[in-house]
């Protein structure tokens, strides 16, 4: 039950800290990573326990709950999102300096609380309100700084390809839902292959695989502190750790194996050809997430090992990369790795720390990345591996240009800024996890990570964990990757100018980015015509279009399906019946000839008069005294409008009329038609029954009508009351502006 208060907790500190920060930023902020350590604790003590899992029921005639299950995979991911959630918190304060911190630390601690929820929740449903709340949450946190119009547009470009995909694996996530009988996760024991491709393409998108890759580097234009979080530890994780989740339902995948691959060897690539070191590591982030999903993707034993040990060691190294990219934007105002360099001598602490995080990168013994590469190295085979071994090896000049050429290479400017101990910090304890825990692996792969990777695998993995596996392919393979990435790394510059004057060429008018860039313009384009269409449209013209739509689909239905027309069924109508149909029929047409507004209201509410006698004839009260309130209100409104109103003329056209009365024959005949076709069914309704049969032990009440509306119809009348509110406020405002307008206050 800890885990639902938890995540209950964090939402609500979510919304607390940017008030709590007006009063006291300090506290606010140590409250905020209080909360991320309380986590990271509880992580730790569930640390070799077996599967913590609770449900509460949530909507329980469907099979949907709010099911949460933490096993060692997502106990892994935990203690990645809740202990770098700590470090970034911490930096965030920092980063911010003497700026209001308040607000991006609540939508941090939101988006941790997040992919929390993503990482525990064993409902497919919960699991997918948490995934969008992912999206909503990194929206806000891109567009932190919403006065600038690019973070408005990364944003929005994020939250537009995130959002579909999450359409997506809705879909999917239904769809495998309903084939297995069941929305827990744990219990899904077979995939279609729609369902297997609707949700392979939320996790792409979610997870920036190509050709859904190019929202994530335009994200950099987010703080530091939050695009450290979002390549680290969470949400571009998202995908991967719900692939890897399904990983032993799904199998070997060679589609999704090789996008992974593609989308790695793509990324490492146009890695090289940045100077932005923001913009360089989140391309290398791309080209990492490929590795985790090609290696998902093969679905085996060593395959899911080196699976849970990338996603680790990718987690320490990139969290203290950008984190230690923001500390060179702020001690020299660029982070172009072209204008700042020689940064060693004046900022010792952090070029080691970076050297580090650098080679852990790099994949060079005897640091977690290492490790994990060489692992990696053993899962893949033949041309897999032959793209792998390029990817990583370009990967390695990617680490060279971020932790060499700043601080290694040349001088340092004389306005370079220090930093304090309390900055750099995090960057170095993180760095020297990656050491220790690569020099430790035996201890923490026997506690955390092979538990995790037997989980992603679906079967006890037998292989220990070690620094050390001998003279092995593995090894060569790794030091051939380290020999092809320092040779490639002296020609680094020419590299980069290289595919620099190939993107001018093709980017212009080439390229998936800008046509996917293009397509969401258009949208947003197309969108704002078919408003400004609609804007001029008349009130008229809105009727007419609804009507034709309505006749059009009635018809096609009619013509597909067919069904039964009765042209009465029912008793013997009574004289008075007649009569009341009769008087609303003539009432009707009278209408139609009055020369003036009144004459036309009060014969309308002659019709609507017959009507409410018809309802209190056939013993509907309730319906009865509705229809005479909504009457009295209507005649009341007419009146009131009138004094406004220009003389009463005929405007219509003959052609006009005669359109209008085709139209209205043609409505009114469609609405008999479907009542007279309801008449066939008979008067037995099971729907009618089961609301008799369920308003006192269902709805504790005895008013039929009324459970109807306040407890069956829940959400139908909770959109109603809605409709209402916003057009109260919205006369409210008018009546306040006409009020100003003259020189009163109301």
């Amino acid at each position: 039950m800890f885990l639902i208060w938890y995540l209950v907790a964090c939402f609500g500190s979510a919304i607390v800290v940017p008030v709590f920060s007006n009063v006291s930023r300090k506290a606010a902020a140590w409250f905020a990573i209080g909360i991320a350590a309380l986590g990271f604790g509880w992580g730790v003590s569930l640390v070799g326990s077996p599967v913590t899992s609770i449900s509460l029921p949530w909507l329980p005639d469907y099979g949907i709950q709010f099911a949460f299950r933490l096993d060692s995979y997502s106990l892994l991911f935990w203690l990645l999102i809740t202990g770098i959630g700590v470090l970034v918190l911490d930096y965030a304060d920092k980063y911010m300096g003497e700026k209001p911190a308040g607000r991006l630390l609540g939508w941090l601690i939101a988006f941790m609380a997040s992919m929390l929820a993503v990482v525990s929740a064993d409902d497919a449903i919960t699991l997918f309100v948490a995934w969008e709340a992912t999206s909503l949450s990194s929206f806000a946190l891109i567009s932190i700084k919403f006065t600038d119009e690019k973070s408005r547009k990364s944003a929005t470009q994020a939250l537009l390809v995130t959002g579909m995909g999450g359409l997506f694996l809705f879909g999917g996530l239904l769809w495998a839902g309903v084939e297995n009988n069941t929305f827990q996760l744990s219990q899904i024991s077979s995939l279609s292959g729609l369902a297997l491709v609707l949700i392979t393409i939320g996790c792409f998108a979610k997870s920036a695989q190509w050709p859904l890759h190019f929202w994530l580097p335009n994200a950099m234009a987010a703080p530091t502190p939050v695009s450290s979080y979002l390549h680290s530890a969470t949400m571009v994780k998202a995908g991967v750790y719900l692939l890897g989740r399904l990983s032993p339902v799904m199998g070997f995948q060679p589609v999704i194996h090789w996008f992974g691959l593609i989308t790695a060897f793509w990324g490492a690539t146009l890695a090289l050809g940045e100077r932005d070191l923001k913009k360089i590591l989140a391309w290398s982030t791309v080209a990492a997430l490929g590795q985790m999903v090609a290696l998902v993707g093969l679905g085996t034993e060593t395959a899911a090992k080196a699976a849970v040990l990338l996603i680790f060691a990718h987690s320490l190294y990139k969290a203290a990369l950008f984190m230690g990219a923001g500390l060179i934007e702020k001690a020299t105002g660029t982070r172009d790795m072209t204008q700042v360099g020689g940064l060693a001598k004046p900022l010792r602490p952090l070029a080691i720390a970076f050297a580090f995080a650098g080679l852990s990168m790099a994949g060079f013994p005897p640091l977690i990345g290492f490790v994990a590469k060489e692992a990696a190295l053993e899962a893949f085979s033949g041309l897999s591996l032959a793209v792998f071994v390029a990817s990583s090896a370009l990967g390695c000049v990617v680490a060279w240009n971020v932790t060499y050429l700043p601080f290694w290479r040349g001088e340092a400017p004389e306005t370079v800024q220090s930093l304090k101990l309390t900055e750099w910090g995090g960057i170095g304890l993180l760095s020297g996890l990656s050491l220790a825990f690569g020099i430790a692996i035996p201890l923490i792969g026997g506690a955390l990570l092979g538990p995790a990777a037997s989980s992603l695998s679906g079967s006890e993995i037998a292989k220990k964990f070690s620094l050390w596996h001998g003279f092995n392919f593995a090894l060569l393979f790794s030091v051939l990757v380290l020999v092809v990435g320092f040779l490639l790394a002296t020609q680094s510059l020419w590299i980069r100018t290289t595919i620099e004057g190939v993107r001018k060429r093709l980017t212009p008018s080439t390229g998936w980015e800008t046509f996917a860039k293009n397509g969401l313009k258009a949208i947003l384009t197309s969108g704002w015509d078919f408003s400004r269409v609609v804007i001029k449209t008349s009130f008229r013209q809105h009727l007419e279009l609804y009507f034709v739509a309505f006749l059009g689909l009635g018809l096609l239905i009619f013509l597909l399906k067919g069904f039964p027309i009765a042209f009465w069924h029912g008793p013997t109508p009574t004289p008075i019946d007649v009569a009341l149909a009769v008087f609303a029929s003539l009432a009707a047409i009278a209408a139609l000839f009055v020369p003036s507004r009144l004459g036309t209201v009060t014969l309308l509410g002659i019709v609507g008069v017959s009507i409410t006698l018809t309802y209190v004839k056939f013993s509907a009260p309730d319906l009865g005294l509705t229809q005479v309130l909504v009457e009295t209100l209507t005649v009341v409104l007419f009146v009131l409008v009138f004094a406004y109103l220009p003389r009463f003329t005929s405007i219509s056209t003959k052609s006009q009329k005669v359109k209008d009365l085709a139209l209205a024959l043609g409505f009114g005949s469609m609405m008999g038609a479907l009542m007279l076709g309801v008449f066939t069914f008979g008067k037995e309704s099971t729907i009618s029954n089961f609301f008799a049969e369920q308003s006192v032990p269902g709805a504790k009440g005895s008013n039929v009508v009324n459970t109807i509306i306040v407890d069956f119809r829940a959400l139908d009348t909770f959109g109603e009351i809605t409709v209402l509110a916003v057009a109260a406020m919205g006369v409210h405002a008018l009546v306040r502006l006409r009020l100003q307008s003259q020189g009163r206050t109301g």
